[in-house]
């Protein structure tokens, strides 16, 4: 079988099955996942302990699994990027990183805030200094012209307030036969307004929750979720607290999208609930209700 491509035992012969992986290490290849991921972990972990940095493993399952499975040969590089991109949200730079470029994301131990050093895993064998340092240029100039991005983004959404953006919605189609995603909004302002009458909810608690939802997808129609898409609601917080809104609506707004996932959290405020429940009902009748159209458009 084959090494490493760039090990310099280029072909291995594996004698006895119960070798294989023993023998296969001498030509630069952990065929062992486990091993492989404990490498990955100890080494990044080391390099960041040296430099005073912490790598938050918590949040990147997804990430470790997937570097573990397109390595052979894990070697952390340690790289930068300049400071200013940190004056954007942490989370559209840890996006960029982690599920963008495969890197992990590092953390000042002292301040716990973000900071502008990454680690990359490369798949890398040998000592030459100058492919090493390439790997490394390499990884900083992809970062920092996606980071650039992000910032030009963020300011220009960042000239006029959330609720401008609402207007733009009527222009993104939510589903065939559905309307638009600002007919969404009406649809959802509607439900939620129901919700608080049935719920017998305090004036002032209606009121921001009907606010969260005329806002609730508004940050669809800006160009930093249109690059990050995954940034959907977090965005949409940000950029309503940058705009003036109450911290509870703004929260309502991220909330709302709640759950993520089958694991992931649900809405902590009142208002992220009512929000998040009249969303889903939304979709839900109105995908069943397209369906039907459909049923009777194909009856002869």
């Amino acid at each position: 079988t084959k090494g490493h491509r760039f090990s310099s035992i280029k072909e291995v012969e594996i004698k006895d099955p119960l070798e294989y992986v023993e023998t296969l290490k001498k030509a630069n290849v952990y065929t062992d996942i486990d091993e492989r991921k404990e490498i990955i972990v100890k080494s990044a972990t080391k390099m960041a302990d040296e430099n005073g940095l912490e790598i938050r493993f918590d949040n990147l399952d997804d990430l470790l699994d997937e570097i573990v499975y397109i390595t052979e040969y894990p070697v952390p590089v340690l790289c930068d990027f300049n400071e200013k991109y940190l004056a954007i949200p942490d989370i559209v730079s840890t996006t960029e990183m982690s599920k963008h470029q495969r890197y992990f994301p590092l953390y000042d131990k002292k301040t716990g805030k973000l900071s502008n050093k990454f680690i990359t895993m490369a798949n890398f064998v040998g000592t030459d200094k100058e492919s090493f340092d390439n790997i490394k240029a390499g990884n900083q100039r992809v970062v920092s012209a996606r980071l650039e991005d992000g910032v030009f983004f963020y300011n220009e959404d960042n000239k006029t307030p959330l609720i401008s953006k609402v207007e733009n919605l009527k222009g993104m189609t939510f589903q065939r036969d559905l309307g638009t995603l600002f007919d969404k909004t009406k649809r959802i302002e509607n439900i939620s307004e129901y919700l608080c009458e049935e719920l017998a909810l305090p004036s002032d608690l209606s009121h921001d929750a009907h606010r969260a939802a005329s806002l609730c997808k508004a940050d669809l129609s800006t160009k930093l979720v249109f690059e990050f898409t995954e940034l959907q609601g977090f965005i949409g917080e940000d950029y309503a607290l940058k705009s003036g809104e109450k911290a509870n609506v703004a929260s309502a707004i991220k909330e709302h999208y709640f759950p993520l996932s089958a694991n992931s959290e649900l809405p902590g405020l009142v208002e992220g609930k009512i929000v998040a429940i009249a969303d889903k009902i939304d979709t839900i009748c109105a995908v069943f209700l397209s369906t039907q159209k459909d049923k009777k458009k194909k009856r002869p």
